[in-house]
This record gives C-alpha cells, structure tokens and sequence, in this order.
C-alpha cells in the first residue's frame, strides 16, 4: 500500500474528450489518421479527434472534406483543421496571425491562440461529462488527486471523489482575483515547434512583467514554460516572490538558469523526457539538450519537484510516470517523493495527503504486488473508490 498517487499537472477536461471522443494517440502515420477519420461518424456534423502525433506537421488535403473537420495534436498546442473547419471558422490565404498564435492556411496547421479560431464553432463535448470519465480513469489507477492544469469553470469540478487543485485560467492572461492557483503560458511546445527558445525561435505569449502582475495579485502562479527563453523570462517574472510558484513542464533551461530554480517548484512530466528524446536530438543544440529535463541539477540547485502526467499528452498511469523518472536517473525514494509528498506540497496539500501517518487523510493505492504492480484499489479518505 503507498500514499495515494498525486498527479502535479494534468487536465482532466481534455483527459475525458480524449477517452470519449476519437482517440488517434496510437496512430503511427498519416495514412492512418485518415483511414480513422474517413471511418468516424460525425457527432453534431462534425468529427473532432485527439492525440496525434507524427515526425512531421501533415496537411489536410487527403482528409474527408464532406463535413469540418478539427483534430487535436497530442499536446494541444497545435491542431489541423480541414478546409470545411477552417471556413467556419473564417480563416481563408491571407487571414492574419492572432497574437501568441500561428496559422498555416495551406496546410490546415493551427497554433498556439490560432487554435481557438476553430474552437469557437466546434461542437464542445459536456465538460461535467469529460471531467467524470477523466476521473472514473485517474482512480482506477490509484490517482487520487490532480492539480487541474488549465480549469475555465471551477464548477465542473463539483462533486467529485478525486482531490482536485485547480489552477484557474483566463484567455487574457490577466490576474484573476480571488484565485488560490492560477495558470500562465509564457510559451507552446517543443513537439508543436512552439517552445520559445534563447535563440527566437517559437512563440511568445507573455513576458516577465506579466508574470509578476499575477504575482501581485496573491494567487499561487503556475507558469507554463517549455523553450530556454521562456523558463528565463519566468523565473525573472518570479524573481524574489514569496510563496509556492511553480514553472509548469520547465522541459528546456538554459545551463545558466539553473541555480535560479532555489526555492522554485519544477512541475514536471518524466514521461515528456522519453517521449521527446527523437525530437531533443533533431532539434536542438547540444547545450540545450544538457538543460533538458535536469531533474538531478534541479535538486541539487535546490528546486523541489512535482511529477505529472500532462495527461492526456501522455497516460495518466502513474507506473508510467515512475518508470520514466527512474530511467532518467532519479532514484526510487526522489522519484515516490516527487509524486507524493512534494506533489501535495505544491498543493499546500501537505499536512492532509501525500503520505502515510497517523492523522492524515485515508488516501491509499493498493497493488497486487511489490511497486509498480498494478493497482487494484484505490482509497480516498478511507472509502474505496475503485477496484
């Protein structure tokens, strides 16, 4: 039996659209996602799927064009729109680039805020609906709290037996009062081309001084930042402020920046570290890769870390998490650490959950055998919810 497994970042929302909608996280090539496309039965005219991701950026010409449609990159950071979509949503040669996105009229390629374009005429799933399947997942596999990466609507949230910390998000990106944890996104992603890099590269979406705006508001801020430039515009945005603030994935930093990250929490997903190596290799310099994924530099520059799934970028199963950790160097009692105790921490969770002691709350994973055995129960303040 072990603490009930904290997820530090993921997004139960997205996590339930994956899991009910079409799901194309183990198509392997092109031809495939056309293939499962063709195949998919409209659902309010419309066919959205999620979860893609190939070697390269595709273009939607060799898509079904009798009705839009609108597929997710696995890291939400990008997706493709068919011709159908891309006229709903007005875009046609020449539309402009919002600000903080990129669009490809060509390809069908959006990203980053450009996404949000297609967004607003697609057909939304019931967000209660998707939280509660993310949930049913989460528990079955002895989750038994998420720090909710990206929540609009806090009241989707209601009623659930998983602990949730929400960080709150706004599309202006400006401080929302009376928030306990609140979401910023300095920068995309790596797999998106996206991540903003030392050296220009990618995209922009905020700046230090936007940072400490929300700082100043009091709410525990939650910066997403991937590429070099982004962690650094980050950590001068957190420079000196008081409470938990946390650098959300911190993939890529610049060997400099490191021993900035003292006091700092370094949210992040092991299993982002094996998924990426091709792309790492590929794409960036030498000295940007001796940057990625420092969990051991981290620690010893005096960061805390808490571990996640990003999911649904990647599962939510935490042996996948702990694997990953483990085959990056990290040892078992840093690794458990990281997705227990320092994960409720990052929370202000720590005097409830995140281990195993008399007075805290009854929120177990029990395996069949010796961890990372599979899950068979999951407990949350002494009830069992699965298994």
């Amino acid at each position: 039996m072990l603490p009930g497994f904290i997820d530090a970042h993921a997004h139960l929302a997205m996590l339930g659209e994956l899991l009910l909608s079409l799901d194309l996280s183990k198509a392997r090539t092109f031809d495939e996602i056309v293939a499962r496309v063709a195949a998919q039965a409209p659902r309010d005219e419309w066919v959205v799927g999620r979860g893609w991701d190939l070697p390269e950026f595709p273009s939607h010409e060799r898509l079904r064009q009798d009705v839009p449609v609108w597929l997710w990159r696995k890291d939400a950071h990008s997706g493709l729109a068919n011709a159908k979509a891309l006229a709903l949503a007005g875009i046609r040669e020449g539309t402009p680039d919002p600000p903080g996105g990129r669009i490809d009229a060509r390809t069908g390629m959006l990203y980053e805020t450009a996404t949000e374009l297609v967004e607003r005429v697609a057909p939304p799933l019931d967000a209660r609906t998707c939280v509660r399947r993310a949930e049913e997942e989460a528990l079955r596999l002895g989750v038994t709290c998420v720090h909710d990466a990206c929540v609009t609507d806090a009241g989707t949230l209601d009623g659930l037996r998983l602990r949730v910390h929400p960080m709150l998000w706004r599309p202006d990106q400006r401080p929302i009062p009376g928030a306990r944890a609140m979401k910023l996104f300095m920068d995309g992603s790596l797999g998106s081309g996206t991540a903003w890099m030392l050296d220009g590269r990618g995209v922009a979406r905020l700046a230090a001084a936007d940072v400490r705006a929300c700082v100043e508001s009091g709410a525990q801020v939650c910066v997403h930042a991937i590429g070099t430039r982004a962690v650094r515009e980050a950590l001068e945005g957190l420079a000196g402020a008081e409470g938990r603030h946390r650098i959300e994935h911190a993939q890529h930093i610049d060997l400099d920046d490191i021993p900035r990250f003292r006091g700092v929490i370094a949210s992040m997903q092991p299993s982002h570290g094996i998924a990426d190596e091709r792309m790492m290799r590929e794409r960036l310099s030498e000295r940007e890769r001796r940057g990625s994924y420092a969990f051991r530099a981290l620690l010893e520059a005096g960061a805390r870390l808490a571990f996640g799934s990003d999911a649904p970028v990647e599962t939510i199963d935490p042996r996948w998490t702990y694997e990953c950790a483990r085959r990056q160097g990290l040892t078992d009692d840093e690794t458990l650490r990281a997705m227990t105790t320092d994960a409720a921490y990052a929370a202000f969770m720590e005097r409830d959950v995140g281990m195993i002691r008399p007075g805290m709350r009854a929120d177990f994973a029990v395996c069949a055998g010796e961890w990372p055995s599979e899950v068979v129960m999951t407990i949350v303040d002494g009830q069992v919810v699965a298994g």
